[in-house]
């Protein structure tokens, strides 16, 4: 009953009963599920992979493992989410007790403790599952891996396990870790911990090193989410273990799962009730584990996985696990492997193992340090307990395998030597003597091994030999300097390397970083004195006497020395130098430090110190060396020589003196020509710049012996000069380093100044012991700067006096802002020393800089406002004003004046009052005189008088923005009442990389400065700042984004320092946004444009990604309100955004337009997302609701009227393009309502700005592109339209043309037609009548129902639509924009009138016609021809009604079928006749078995014959071309017969016919009076052509039937000479029209295009407002079409007229090269008429009329030069004048006439082919009693033979052979039947058979011919010679 209640009182609360539901459907899901699988996959898993199907498609296997997989990554969120909410319900807010006190929470809790309880055995079943599939790859030995079904099955198995040890089941009972078996807690475990098991991770490790290399990625990924929850597992029981109070409870990062709050109906649910007795209410995630054992299980499991014989994943996966959960447990095993693996040969296993042990920058790097690079502590074991691992061999105590350290590879031993010296420098104690030897030996066999490697000159000297070289030697220097028994071993020889061989590989070894470190190891081992008194019994002998005896230091010396003279010459060894230089260094170094007294009486230190100073004069010298090598050696060298480490130099040796002034002179040549000059090196000038300061002031003090210490060695005024020497060599070398401030050296890297300024420091600090005096000039310290009274002075005051009264004055900028590093150096070098021991106040260079603290900080200032200073120097003045602050603290009256000068010069006054960062450029060259000593201006000061110099001050130098920002930094001191927080923000904006480098971090880093932790000080900064950030943060928004990139970065610097960047800044600006962007919008528009710059782009950075709620929210406003008004709405925010961003694009100021470029991307980014509904409100987290939609509404309201109405039309392009753009994204985000009101202002103002944006460079660019090339136009026409459809605006466009057909037809009528009829009208652009065309094109699609409009066409918006896309296409110049409107004119011509379309139509062919002749216009042929095509193509509906006078048959094809012979139309005109004929063929039933062509062919004749009429000879070119293709299909011929003539209707039989005839005759007579016409025009060989192949037609036709009674003949056979046509003697009546000399008229160049003048009065415009009354007053009858034509044509007349075409026997111009194509198609026409002739009488006849005349023409080809074309043409003519039968003596004459022409080897080959074929015809047509002569047929075959010998001319050689085959022809022959045929060919062959074998002969000799015409000719002559006897 309990039970029952409680459940109904769940069932009450609806959120806790949808929670109830959704556990318990889950629970039955996943219990199915497992059903499911457990059946079709075997528990085992290994019958996947013996599995034989190949195929995995609907396999169970695959698809079970698939739905498992599917199932869990739903269960999973679900439980997660239960375990959360449980957690929740178990603490209270505070976490700090239970709220479980009230029975329903109890009884809540119970319930889904059981139903979690219950999902969490079917997730473990689940992984157990997955868990034995996947065995089958955890060994080589368990199957085959490759199988497909395997694989896809365990590719399922392993995204299981990856999701599940990624959720929270890893708080349960080790299910994950042990493949889904659940670990009961022990009771008999005092502890209450659970054992942790490694199943999982032994399977997983398994299957990465032996799965297939698909599923490797998978199966690593497995392994990473393992490995996570061992690791999350672990810090949350140690995070519970650190606090007993509290528990930590986990972060969920899954979202709430929603499901369907229905539970579903499951038969197999028997019970309903929820068991509470079993269950606990304790925390679900209480349970602890036990790890103690964990690690123990894993190392042989990681071990394993690192050998190098497994795979790289293996190896990196053990790497991985060491270092994030390994390391925890047992840090030296850890270690130990990743040691191991950083030696790895994979980059990236090797990458994870360096960062593990923290090395990651740290290898070969010379500094050692015990942090990592993020400022954490390297986590590091016991030294002795590391050594004891890695270094002894423990493989007794371990079953596993675990190498030591001479197993690893050699990059392993270096990461296991660093990380063993930073475990040293780690060990509090020093370490473990016992394990430092061991350390130390390992490094002396290290490098034994690898100097015996490196002597083999045989072995490879790999780049891992060289590294571990280096790092043992850095570890070797390392481990000397920490330990004092490492030396003391060292030194004793106990250890494997002595120090002899120490000091013979740092000159021997082959790298030069092993090399100097190997010297300072020798070095330390010399330095320490104590541990050479050790090795001697001999109590008479002193310590110096043990120490250069066992040290060997002499003889170390010497050998160097030695080294060193060969610098002098060519031949020397740079590396063995390189070594000598450092040893010989370190050992001076040594001898100079050796503290015992009274060593000058030691002959053996005196000695030692002689070849010291040699070397030192022999390291001066090598730093002139040429190469970098050297000379930066030998410089460092002589800074280790002589460095010491006290405050105070040490007393410079006598003996020395000799040395050191010679390598300060050389020094000081060096300096002269490595820092000016074509030898500029700024590298080189560092390290000379560090060794001239450490000998400057190691020469300091200088004790020259007086005259009662006697010395035999020395001569005390030889010492006195050498000293005076020294002296003026340190003047040369301070002068050398001043001259640096400024040099080449300097330009090229800026940071060596700084290295020049410690230099100068460390000269100036050189001694000044307590109770020092310093000689100081007697004479007063002059008013102008002199050099004389600078050199008198002592360092400290020589230094600051050079700097601040000449280098501060100098007139290069560059020497003057050079002084700023300087400064600092001088500065912080004096602050750091004080910081450290405050007794160094009273050091004389201290003092010197506190006495003149005022001048440098001023000098600090001045150098800050310089408009000429770079980042290094501005950086520099603020580091050196925190320094000066740092020392003033010392006295509280200083401090208080020096922050007042400070605030003062950040603007905190009025006026100008000295503050160098607001003056004016008055007041600065007012302040540059006062800075000239003697009144004299500098030269740029002259030059700024003028206005000719730059801008000063803050307006230039720093910016605007960055001086309000100091100035609101001042001022948030002020109010603080801390003005030290001012030097800590200028310390926070530093941002160059030098401050953060070793040595400049120790002498420049706040802390060194004496202010403090940086940490701990930005920490106070902020919280201090909060009430001022409100006014601080647009100033310093504004600074970030400064014009001045050194501005910027320095700005961007401090407010990272500021706010912490990233999430913290954001944070910060989140809260004063609202003021923030009502300031910056303020700001954008001021009078200054750095403030402008500054502004606009802070705005870009603050607006991106905001919500409407966040600018204000508020409702819409209209573009009448005025957003200036003081409405603090988001409105308001974003209409002053727009009018700002608009106005920053028109700026008069680059740099501001460029910076309004990037806030209009911002604002147009975000004015889409506040259009966007759902986006609106997403910054806040919440879902898309009416409340977003609401705001979406109220931003697009806002935006879109003003964008359209304003911003469209402002004068700049660039804000024009930012309305665009942004009315694109609207129109790509908003909803269809929101746009409906401004949708046809919307379009039309889209379709003006496809041209309004475009670039005009285009436009120029193409029309360029037109004069060189039209193609190139074209190309880059259509390049243009492209990019404008492949644009945003078109996309655009195109949206709202889809939304059109949303709107009532009215409006579509009313408002988008006038808008796209205005665009094409108006457009200035030829992409915007494009896309016009293309809108047309759109809405004729998507609604046809806008352009159905009443009324006639005058008042018909269509009609005015077509009208304006013709004329549109018409002046179209592209061709890529007219066929856009062509295509538009073809969708709307569909839709229009019929009869204003036919009326169109029909003069649009008038327009064709009349665009030739002398009004010749392609373009307008092109244009009327495009029109025809769209009105065919895409409104061939309109072909299938004509009107009344069915234009379409009558106009619109015939001039279509001509059109396609235009070369210019002919495809266009090509669709009209395909498209347009097939829809008026079907809507024509008159004559269904007629072509097309014959049922047009009356007005296709008209046409034709119009066409030969014209003026234009192109016209009648093509009107012949036409007439060819007629010709060819037999359309000009009699009609054929038919194959069923009684099918048909007589009439209809005879109505074709005479159609057909009288076409015919028309034609050919208008063909015939054109061709009588003398002029030769271009193209007229093309009539002649024509006029003869319909003539041939007829011809034939007429000597067929010339009685029948269905057509008309048109040829009359007479042998009438005179008569043209039927008796009207033209050739008596017109001759031919000749010269004076005798020739036929040709028109000169000018004159050929046209024969008559062309009337223009017929060029009228198109009406379209007649419709088909325009028809009525065109003449179409079908009468005059079809009325009589002209008389018959004579046949003997058409030859004549031909002949006389042709053929001309006089001399002059006849056959010139423009007549000689006519004359050429003459005599081929008339050889295809006398061809056709049959009749031999007629022919005969005609012979004896033209024959002579062609004769001559034959036999005088050479005398008066007749064309050779012509002569082969005239003999075709001759030859077809032969008629069957012909004799006579002209046989023989003709005979003659062609063996000549044949022979003749000079003639041209057509006239040899042309006279062998005629000879030929010849052979064929003689009588056979002629040429059976035996003279004739010797003749014949001889002709054959000449030209056979052409070798040249194949063709030639045919010819010749068919004359042999003509012969053969009428000799008898198998197919002969008749008997008087065999009878005549019986006597040929009788007359041939002498000539056989001549005959066989030749024509064998062709069969072996290249070309296969002349070796077929040849095997036919042969298979007809091989029959004869």
């Amino acid at each position: 009953e309990q039970e029952q209640e409680q459940e109904q009182e769940h069932k009450q609360d609806p959120e806790h009963q949808f929670r109830f539901s959704c556990m318990s459907s889950a629970y039955i899901i996943g219990k199915l599920v497992i059903a499911v699988t457990q059946k079709f996959v075997s528990s085992s898993g290994r019958s996947l992979s013996k599995s034989s199907i190949t195929g995995s498609l609907g396999n169970s296997s695959v698809a079970s493992a698939k739905l498992l997989n599917s199932t869990c990554v739903r269960l999973v969120p679900l439980y997660d989410g239960c375990i959360d909410f449980m957690e929740g319900m178990y603490y209270k807010a505070d976490k700090s007790t239970t709220m479980i006190d009230h029975l329903d929470d109890e009884m809540m809790y119970k319930g889904m403790s059981h139903l979690a309880q219950k999902i969490e055995n079917v997730l473990a079943q689940f992984f157990a599952i997955s868990c034995s599939i996947l065995s089958v790859a955890s060994s080589t030995h368990s199957g085959d891996v490759r199988n497909t079904i395997g694989i896809e099955t365990r590719d399922s198995s392993y995204g299981t396990v990856s999701c599940l040890c990624r959720s929270k089941l890893y708080l349960s009972a080790g299910t994950v870790f042990d493949c889904g078996i659940r670990t009961e807690e022990s009771s008999s475990n005092s502890s209450n911990e659970m054992p942790l098991s490694t199943n999982t991770a032994t399977l997983l490790f398994g299957c990465v090193a032996n799965e297939t290399e698909t599923l490797k990625p998978r199966a690593i990924a497995a392994l990473d989410s393992l490995l996570s929850a061992y690791c999350r597992l672990f810090d949350k029981q140690s995070s519970s273990s650190s606090n007993d109070t509290s528990t930590a409870i986990l972060e969920n990062d899954n979202n709430d799962v929603v499901m369907n709050s229905s539970e579903p109906s499951n038969p197999w649910q028997q019970d309903k009730t929820l068991y509470y007795e079993n269950c606990n209410t304790t925390n679900p995630t209480s349970r602890n584990f036990n790890f103690s054992n964990l690690s123990r299980s894993l190392l042989p499991l990681l071990w394993k996985a690192a050998q190098s014989s497994q795979s790289k994943t293996s190896r990196h996966a053990a790497a991985k696990w060491s270092f994030q959960l390994l390391k925890p447990l047992d840090l030296t095993s850890a270690c130990h492997i990743l040691c191991f693996v950083s030696g790895d040969k994979d980059a990236t296993a090797s990458s994870v193992a360096k960062d593990g042990l923290g090395l990651s920058s740290e290898l070969g790097e010379d500094e050692v340090s015990v942090t990592m690079k993020d400022g954490k502590e390297i986590v590091t074991p016991d030294f002795a307990d590391f050594i004891n691992v890695v270094c002894m061999s423990n493989n007794n105590q371990t079953a596993s395998w675990r190498p030591t350290f001479w197993d690893f590879s050699p990059r392993g031993q270096a990461s296991a030597l660093r990380f063993g010296l930073i475990c040293l420098l780690n060990d509090l104690y020093g370490g473990d003597d016992n394990a430092v030897n061991v350390y130390l030996n390992h490094i002396g066999e290290t490098l034994h091994r690898i100097s015996t490697f490196n002597q083999n000159a045989a072995s490879p000297k790999s780049r891992d030999m060289v590294e571990l070289l280096d790092e043992a030697s850095i570890c070797l220097a390392g481990c000397l300097r920490a330990s004092s028994f490492a030396r003391e071993k060292t030194a004793s020889s106990s250890c494997v390397i002595s120090h002899q061989q120490i000091a013979s590989l740092a000159i021997t070894a082959n790298s030069s970083k092993s090399r100097r470190h190997l010297a300072a190891a020798f070095g330390l081992l010399l330095e320490d004195s104590s541990i050479w008194n050790k090795f001697d019994d001999d109590s008479n002998s002193s310590n110096v006497d043990h120490w250069v005896q066992y040290s060997e230091v002499q003889l170390t010396m010497k050998r160097c020395s030695e080294k060193l003279n060969t610098i002098r010459s060519s031949s020397c060894n740079i590396g063995e130098v390189h070594g000598s230089v450092f040893l010989s260094s370190w050992c001076i170094r040594a001898l100079r430090l050796f503290n015992y007294p009274e060593k000058e009486k030691y002959e053996c230190l005196k000695s030692c110190l002689e070849i010291s100073s040699t070397i030192i004069s022999q390291l001066g010298f090598g730093t002139l060396h040429s190469d970098d090598i050297v000379g930066n050696a030998c410089s460092s060298g002589l800074a280790t020589a002589l460095s010491y480490d006290d405050v105070d130099s040490p007393v410079l040796h006598i003996v020395l003196f000799d040395g050191v002034a010679e390598a300060l002179d050389l020094l000081c040549k060096a300096l002269k020509k490595f820092g000016n000059g074509d030898h500029t090196n700024p590298n080189r000038i560092s390290f000379l710049s560090k060794a001239t300061g450490v000998l400057l002031a190691a020469s300091t003090v200088r004790i020259i012996p007086t005259s009662d210490v006697q010395s035999p060695a020395c001569d005390i005024e030889e010492i006195r000069v050498v000293s005076e020497n020294i002296g003026r060599a340190r003047l040369e070398c301070v002068e050398s380093l001043f001259a640096l401030l400024g040099s080449s050296s300097y330009r090229k890297d800026q940071e060596i100044i700084l290295t020049v300024g410690e230099a100068l420091a460390l000269y100036a600090d050189a001694y000044s012991p307590n109770g020092a005096q310093w000689t100081m000039p007697l004479q007063p310290r002059p008013t102008l700067f002199e050099t004389a009274y600078a050199n008198d002075l002592p360092p400290h005051v020589q230094i600051i006096y050079t700097l601040l009264h000449s280098e501060m004055k100098a007139n290069s900028p560059h020497k003057r802002t050079a002084c700023a590093p300087v400064l600092l150096a001088l500065v912080a070098r004096a602050t750091t020393i004080v910081r450290k021991d405050a007794l160094h106040l009273q050091r004389a260079f201290t003092q010197e800089i506190v006495n003149n603290l005022v001048d440098i900080q001023m000098a600090f200032l001045l150098l800050l406002s310089d408009p000429k200073s770079k980042q290094l120097a501005r950086e520099s003045c603020c580091i050196g004003l925190s320094a000066c602050y740092s020392l003033s603290l010392l006295d509280s009256k200083e401090t208080m004046e020096l922050n007042e000068r400070v605030l003062k010069a950040f603007g905190q006054t009025s006026n100008h009052g000295g503050s160098a960062l607001m003056e004016s450029r008055a007041q600065n060259a007012q302040r540059r005189m006062e800075n000239q000593a003697d009144g004299s201006a500098s030269v740029a000061s002259r030059m700024e008088e003028f206005g000719i110099g730059t801008e000063v001050g803050g307006a230039v130098g720093m910016g605007e923005a960055a001086l309000g920002a100091y100035k609101e930094m001042a001022n948030a001191a002020i109010m603080l009442g801390r003005p030290d927080v001012l030097y800590s923000l200028m310390l926070l904006s530093v941002n160059l990389p030098i401050w953060s480098t070793g040595e400049y971090r120790n002498n420049f880093s706040s802390s060194a400065l004496g202010l403090g932790n940086k940490s701990s000080e930005d920490t106070n900064i902020k919280e201090a700042l909060k009430p001022y950030l409100k006014h601080l943060i647009p100033r310093l928004l504004r600074a970030c984004n400064d014009p001045n990139s050194q501005t910027r970065e320095q700005m961007t610097t401090l407010w990272i320092g500021l706010t912490g960047g990233g999430a913290d800044a954001r944070a910060l600006v989140n809260e004063n946004l609202i003021t923030t962007v009502d300031t910056l919008i303020g700001d954008a528009t001021n009078k200054l444009w750095r403030t402008r710059v500054g502004a606009c782009g802070a705005l870009s950075d603050m607006i991106v990604g905001r919500g409407w709620e966040e600018l204000g929210g508020g409702e819409a406003m209209t573009i009448e309100d005025n957003p200036d008004a003081g409405h603090q709405t988001a409105a308001s925010r974003l209409l002053r955004l727009f009018r700002t961003t608009v106005r920053s694009l028109d700026d008069v100021r680059l740099t501001v337009r460029e910076s309004g470029e990037t806030l209009s991307r911002s604002v147009r980014s975000l004015t889409i997302r506040l259009c966007d509904a759902s986006k609106c409100n997403e910054g806040n987290g919440s879902f898309y609701t009416n409340k977003s939609d609401k705001s979406s509404l109220a931003a697009a309201a806002t935006a879109l009227p003003w964008l359209v109405q304003y911003g469209l039309n402002q004068p700049c392009a660039e804000a024009t393009g930012f309305a665009i753009s942004c009315l694109l994204g609207i129109v790509e985000v908003a909803k269809p309502r929101t746009l409906q009101p401004v949708l046809p202002d919307l379009i039309g103002s889209l379709l003006m700005a496809q041209s309004g944006l475009e670039p005009a460079a285009l436009n120029y660019l193409q029309t360029r592109a037109a004069g060189q090339d039209s193609n190139r136009f074209e190309q880059l026409e259509r390049l243009r339209l492209q990019m404008a459809q492949s644009g945003p605006i078109s996309v655009a466009l195109a949206t709202c043309l889809d939304m059109v057909k949303s709107l009532d037809t009215d409006s579509q009528k009313a408002a988008i037609i006038p808008h796209i009829d205005s665009a094409i009208r108006c457009g200035a652009g030829f992409a915007t009548r494009a896309a016009a065309a293309d809108a047309v094109s759109t809405l004729c699609s998507n609604c046809p129902t806008a352009f159905k409009f009443n009324g006639s066409s005058t008042s018909n918006p269509t009609v005015r639509l077509l009208r304006a896309l013709y004329y549109a296409s018409e002046r179209e110049r592209g061709s890529a924009a007219r066929d856009k409107m062509t295509h538009a004119f073809g969708n709307i011509a569909k839709l229009a009138p019929g009869a204003s379309v036919r009326s169109l139509a029909l003069r649009l062919c008038e327009r064709y016609k009349l665009a030739t002749g002398s009004n010749n216009d392609p373009k307008a042929r092109k244009a009327a021809a495009a029109a025809l095509r769209a009105i065919a193509v895409r409104a061939s509906n309109q072909f299938q009604y004509g009107g009344s006078n069915n234009i379409w048959m009558k106009r619109v094809l015939p001039i279509s079928y001509l059109g396609r012979k235009d070369k210019e139309v002919c495809d266009v005109f090509q669709e009209v006749w395909d498209e347009g004929g097939q829809a008026a063929n079907l809507a024509d039933i008159s004559a269904i078995h007629m072509t097309l062509q014959e049922k047009i062919l009356p007005y296709l004749t008209k046409s034709i014959i119009d066409a030969l009429d014209d003026v234009s000879w192109e016209r009648r070119v093509i009107a012949c071309s036409t007439l060819n293709e007629l010709c060819g299909s037999n359309i000009l011929s009699p009609s054929p017969r038919m194959p069923d003539p009684s099918s048909y209707k007589p009439e209809d039989l005879i109505s074709r016919a005479r159609q057909r005839s009288e076409s015919s005759h028309k034609i050919l007579s208008a063909c015939v009076k054109l061709i009588t016409n003398t002029r030769v025009w271009d193209g007229k060989e093309h009539l002649l052509e024509t006029t003869s192949k319909i003539a041939v037609k007829w011809i034939q036709k007429d000597g067929i039937a010339d009685d029948d009674d269905q057509c008309k003949p048109i040829f009359v056979h007479d042998m009438v000479w005179d008569n043209l046509f039927v008796d009207d003697g033209w050739f008596l009546h017109n001759l031919a029209k000749v010269t004076e000399d005798g020739e036929n008229t040709i028109p000169p160049e000018e004159e050929r295009s046209t024969d008559i003048e062309e009337d223009e009065s017929n060029h009228t415009e198109i009406d379209f407002n007649e419709g088909d009354k325009i028809l009525n007053t065109e003449n179409l009858d079908d009468d005059e079409v079809m009325e009589e034509g002209s008389p018959l044509i004579s046949f003997t007349g058409l030859v004549r007229l031909l002949y006389q075409e042709g053929v001309y026997t006089q001399p002059g111009t006849f056959y010139s090269s423009v007549a000689l194509p006519y004359r050429s198609a003459a005599l081929h026409g008339l050889s295809q008429l006398l061809e056709s002739c049959k009749q031999a009488n007629l022919l005969s006849s005609i012979y004896d009329r033209i024959a002579q005349s062609l004769i001559f023409v034959i036999q005088n080809n050479s005398e008066d030069k007749i064309p050779p074309l012509i002569v082969s043409r005239a003999t075709n003519c001759l030859s077809c004048l032969f008629w069957e039968g012909i004799n006579g003596e002209r046989v023989h004459f003709l005979v003659k006439l062609f063996s000549t022409n044949c022979e003749g080897a000079r003639l041209a080959w057509t006239i040899r082919e042309s006279s062998a074929y005629a000879t030929a015809k010849l052979a064929l047509t003689t009588d056979a009693a002629i040429l059976c002569k035996l003279e004739m047929l010797d003749s014949l075959i001889k002709c054959s033979q000449n030209c056979l010998r052409d070798q040249k001319y194949w063709k030639v050689r045919v010819a010749g052979l068919s004359i042999l085959q003509n012969l053969c022809k009428r000799s008898r022959n198998r197919t002969s039947s008749i008997q008087t045929d065999m009878d005549k060919k019986q006597l040929v062959l009788e007359a041939l058979l002498p000539f056989k074998e001549k005959i066989v002969k030749l024509a064998t000799s062709t069969l072996t011919d290249k070309e296969s015409n002349v070796a077929i000719i040849a095997s036919e002559i042969i298979d007809q010679c091989s029959w004869w006897p």
